[in-house]
């Protein structure tokens, strides 16, 4: 058991996990939920009972994650063309799978305000523009608008995921 904690919470295991979460969700979105859904909920749920984890590290990040997507989908940056709500189970199921790197495998650059910021702009619309590419998703044109939208919101979103990812939220929530 303590062969799979260490597994389970190292950094180059989350690295490798959540690139192959993505890869499926992604490029293979609806057609391989059957197989990522229960490996990203196997995951989550080894985290926890790891002890090393709480639910709200990921339901928080996930939560605003979302949230800021369904906003884009809402206002028209993002278009989904194969969903029937504002955005697809796939791309929910990504942060949620995003949310497990904030502590582990990211978590070095959450450590650092500067570059933080600089990944939020940067790094995540780049990241957006990939899934466009591979046909996930469209933007609304003019394209370098949707690139400049997303890259905005997320140079201040992305500290505030880190910042999240961190709070202990049942002693917060324990005060009340």
């Amino acid at each position: 058991m303590h062969q799979l904690q260490l597994t389970v919470l190292s950094k180059p295991f989350n690295l490798i996990l959540f690139n192959l979460l993505w890869a499926g969700l992604v490029i293979g979105r609806d057609s391989l939920l059957n197989y990522t859904i229960p490996i990203l909920v196997i995951y989550i749920t080894l985290l926890i009972f790891a002890g090393s984890k709480k639910i709200y590290q990921f339901l928080m990040p996930a939560s605003l994650g979302i949230t800021v997507d369904c906003t884009f989908a809402f206002s028209g940056v993002f278009i989904f063309s194969e969903t029937f709500i504002l955005i697809p189970i796939w791309l929910i199921a990504l942060w949620f799978a995003f949310s497990s790197t904030l502590t582990l495998s990211l978590s070095y650059i959450g450590r650092n305000k500067i570059i933080t910021i600089a990944a939020g702009a940067f790094l995540m619309p780049l990241n957006y523009a990939i899934g466009e590419r591979l046909g996930a998703v469209e933007f609304a044109e003019p394209y370098i608008v949707s690139l400049l939208s997303i890259g905005v919101v997320w140079m201040i979103g992305l500290p505030i995921l880190f910042f999240i990812s961190r709070q202990n939220f049942e002693e917060i929530f324990h005060k009340i």
